[in-house]
């Protein structure tokens, strides 16, 4: 069974205005405790998170309800219960890893939300500076 183990809260200044995150970090040791289904990870990842695995269940977005196909928003909604995940296809180990995701996804998620393009690459092209990245480029930044 996945257990609660923190609950995450974020704002996210953009030029328009701010976004408010908020997400429970889920803890499980086995494939079968994960919350995301199995059929998810294996058609993206190809392979089952192993050992220790933090999932990001979405309490409050601001991406719910938005309609633009052109534009990818990274969430995952389980087919099953309904329930929204930040959509991530790899093993988060660490609640600290888990933490530093979820605050990248916000920003990711706002810039998505503002400009209308899929922000994700920027998350890999500009590993090594991101947050400082975002906030001079963009300015997109966290703010609580």
């Amino acid at each position: 069974m996945a257990h609660k183990v923190a609950l995450f809260s974020r704002a996210v200044s953009t030029p328009a205005g701010t976004h408010k995150f908020v997400a429970e970090a889920l803890r499980s040791e086995t494939a079968a405790d994960h919350k995301i289904e199995a059929d998810f990870y294996l058609e993206f990842a190809k392979k089952l998170p192993e050992g220790t695995h933090h999932e990001l269940l979405l309490k409050e977005s601001p991406a719910w309800g938005r309609v633009n196909p052109r534009v990818p928003i990274h969430i995952h909604k389980n087919p099953v219960t309904g329930e929204h995940f930040v959509c991530y296809i790899y093993g988060i180990e660490t609640l600290r890893s888990a933490r530093l995701l979820f605050v990248q996804w916000c920003v990711l998620t706002a810039y998505s939300l503002y400009f209308e393009e899929d922000g994700a690459p920027l998350a890999y092209t500009h590993a090594d500076n991101f947050f400082e990245f975002m906030t001079v480029r963009y300015g997109i930044r966290v703010v609580a």
